[in-house]
């Protein structure tokens, strides 16, 4: 389940997302299916999507977004989904 947590040690400060449950499941699936449709449209290879879009997106990104970003990402992680 997605939930805020309060974790004052945390990297990604006081609050953040974790999805370590059948959610983490279905963002894994999307950004998969993603992949296989970015590929069959583009031959190009998905990471250099990824990159491409960091470089770009990242910086305007306000760090509270990106603080949630990241902690969708660590549950994400915890929940075994870091494929």
């Amino acid at each position: 389940m997605c939930y805020e947590e309060k974790n004052s040690t945390s990297l990604f400060g006081d609050f953040y997302l974790r999805c370590s449950g059948p959610e983490s499941k279905e963002i894994s699936d999307a950004l998969m299916a993603m992949n296989k449709v970015w590929h069959y449209q583009t031959a190009l290879d998905w990471q250099w999507l990824v990159q491409r879009s960091a470089k770009m997106f990242n910086p305007k990104i306000d760090t509270e977004n990106m603080e949630e970003m990241e902690g969708i990402v660590e549950g994400m992680k915890t929940a075994g989904e870091n494929k």
